[in-house]
């Protein structure tokens, strides 16, 4: 007892003591120092490199990072509008969101050469991706007044500016390449922008906010916008205009109008590009990603060619897990066509609690556009993803976050409507996890968008006399490794390295 209020009084005491100096404290505050030998060393160790391979698989870029963000860093403001952090000086990723890179390396697989590209003192970037042709490497370097975009070429680890600080990465730092690698789709500053809006100064009217009248619970969400200067600021900071922005250095090209462009794909065959733009009426209960939104499939000039999507505001979403936004969603390219839009809309409503045989549904519609669209399969949970192999071959994911059920299904995307079902488990039951299916990217993707990677799949080889079929799973051979089972480790397949090899009876190495 007694040992308690003498630690309380010199509590008490220290308090006062604070209290009673600030002044003091305020003019003699001290700089930060470091720690003594070898704790500085210990937390300043960069950690291990990001390993990025090359489409063609020949090259491996060393991506460094730095392990601990510097006080100016940590120090420069986040601005919070609609869902998303921002930092205003760069017009990108706030830092808190940002996994920046400090170096790139080239390194030759075959003979381990290594080639360091020269970046400037503390230089920091984000990466971009590779081009298909394995040739270049794009990156988005911080400069004072901006994001600039870069590109490292492989052969020789010289790098080179291709724009001025005028990326816009505030919706996403991602950057698609045109199919021939001859230039970067890129989102810009519109030229003229200027200062951003002063919100600080009083308002002039109430925020005043409209209802339905009809009940719409949402669930809670972080950094919203909530005054009209907020839209204002969201307007100047996440307006761009497309561009593409040859490698060669030559000018860049502007598609379309300025807009609030949420995403924006090239398609497989480098004639169209798929947008994804946000309008107004905004909210100030959801964050932009449920505003109205309008996906559009324009030329390269930015020319309308067909709209997939006009969505409302989505400000009724249900609350449960497992409930969705109502009307076509996930819209993106078929990886093994030349221009084939790929999207799922949900068939109860959007409301998990509902009871239907079918909760989604997948829909494919090929360029010019102009043909209804074709069912790829009905699903009894929520959709989470195809993989694309062939015409006659491909897998579509599903689950359910209730139950952890997960089901994947082997669909013909030349003959769609039925499906058949490959395997379903619980997803956290990962001792019997198959893992993902081996990909490979297609002749014309990236190796950083995923959109375009498709199955390793081939043609069956025609079958010897008296031969027959391998007896092993399409699982078995399609899944690069085999898991251990509840009765104990499974012996890893062995994969033929043939040109050819078994794909409609069993899957492919």
């Amino acid at each position: 007892m007694h040992q308690r209020f003498v630690t309380g009084a010199v509590c008490a005491a220290a308090i006062l003591a604070v209290v009673m100096a600030p002044a003091a404290m305020a003019q003699d505050a001290p700089a930060y120092r470091m720690p003594p030998a070898p704790i500085a060393q210990i937390l300043d160790t960069d950690p291990a490199p990001v390993p990025s391979i090359s489409p063609d698989r020949e090259t491996l870029a060393l991506l460094g990072r730095s392990n601990l963000p510097s006080i100016a860093e940590v120090a420069e403001d986040d601005l919070r509008l609609a869902g998303y952090r921002i930092n205003p000086r760069n017009n990108g990723p706030a830092n808190s969101r940002t996994a920046w890179l400090n170096s790139l390396t080239f390194q030759d697989v075959a003979t381990g050469e290594q080639r360091v590209v020269a970046l400037g003192e503390g230089q920091r970037f984000i990466a971009g991706g590779w081009s298909p042709d394995s040739r270049f490497m794009a990156f988005l370097a911080d400069a004072p007044q901006g994001l600039e975009l870069w590109v490292a070429e492989a052969a020789t680890g010289q790098a080179r500016r291709l724009t001025d600080p005028v990326v816009n990465a505030a919706f996403s730092t991602a950057l698609d390449w045109t199919p021939d690698s001859s230039a970067v789709l890129a989102r810009l500053v519109p030229e003229g922008r200027g200062a951003a809006p002063d919100v600080t100064a009083a308002p002039t009217g109430p925020v005043i906010e409209e209802t339905t009248g009809q009940a719409a619970p949402n669930r809670t969400y972080q950094d919203l916008l909530s005054t009209p200067g907020d839209e204002r600021l969201f307007d100047h900071y996440f307006t761009s205009r497309l561009s593409l922005v040859p490698v060669d250095g030559s000018p860049a090209r502007m598609v379309g109008e300025p807009g609030l462009i949420a995403g924006a794909a090239i398609s497989p065959d480098g004639r169209h590009i798929l947008q994804t733009r946000l309008k107004r009426p905004y909210s100030y209960n959801v964050p932009a990603r449920l505003f109205p939104t309008d996906v559009i499939v324009t030329d390269l000039s930015g020319n309308l060619i067909h709209q997939a999507a006009d969505l409302p505001l989505r400000d009724n979403v249900p609350t449960p897990f497992d409930s969705v936004a109502e009307g076509p969603r996930s819209v993106q390219w078929r990886a093994d066509a030349p221009a084939t839009l790929v999207w799922v809309e949900a068939q109860d409503g959007g409301d998990s609690r509902r009871e239907a045989e079918v909760r989604d549904r997948v829909f494919i519609q090929a360029a010019p556009f102009d043909a209804p669209p074709q069912v790829l399969i009905d699903l009894n949970a929520r959709y989470a993803g195809v993989d694309w192999g062939r015409d006659d071959l491909a897998m579509v994911s599903t689950r359910w976050f209730n139950t952890r059920h997960e089901t994947r299904w082997l669909v013909d995307p030349s003959n769609p409507g039925q499906g058949r079902l490959l395997l379903e488990r619980n997803y956290q039951d990962r001792y019997n996890d198959p893992g993902s299916p081996m990909t490979r990217p297609t002749p014309e993707a990236s190796a950083s968008c995923t959109s375009r990677r498709t199955v390793r799949a081939c043609s069956p080889p025609a079958p010897a006399p008296r031969a027959r079929a391998p007896s092993r799973s399409w699982a078995a051979w399609i899944w690069p490794r085999a898991r251990p089972s509840a009765s104990g480790p499974r012996p890893r397949p062995t994969m033929r390295r043939s040109p050819a090899c078994w794909t409609r009876t069993a899957g492919c190495c």
